[in-house]
């Protein structure tokens, strides 16, 4: 159904306001207005700013609905134990979620759902692929 106008409103409103953290610092401003002079656009941090402004909730929903699916996706996990990992996401194995802070009972309800979520993931498609040649190819 795609996220609603207030998920929205607030997810823009972070990163415009996180965005800004990125270049605290000298050493920061300056990486992304070399990559900003790179690619020919204006400075980075303003430019997803102004954008994020101009931006509406269906604009979002639209690129959502056209390119976002769950029949197509792709994931890359790192795990201590990949096999385990493996072994137990082929199995819908159930995944408790831990929270450092008490959530919501919303949360916890909405958590309900995820932890039992059935992924029928194609079992041909999982690949464990060692550490050392994860940056090979």
């Amino acid at each position: 159904h795609g996220i609603s106008k207030e998920d929205f409103e607030n997810t823009r409103d972070f990163v415009m306001n996180y965005s800004k953290l990125w270049v605290q610092t000298q050493n920061r401003r300056l990486g992304f207005a070399l990559d900003s002079k790179f690619y020919g656009t204006e400075f980075f941090i303003d430019k997803l700013e102004k954008e994020l402004k101009s931006m509406t909730v269906d604009d979002v929903n639209r690129v959502i609905k056209k390119y976002l699916q769950f029949q197509n996706a792709k994931v890359a996990m790192i795990a201590g134990d990949a096999k385990d990992l493996k072994e137990k996401v082929l199995n819908n194995a159930e995944s408790p979620i831990k929270y450092a802070t008490q959530p919501t009972q919303t949360i916890l309800d909405e958590d309900k759902d995820i932890i039992n979520y059935q992924l029928n993931i194609n079992k041909s498609a999982i690949r464990v692929v060692p550490v050392k040649e994860l940056f090979e190819k």
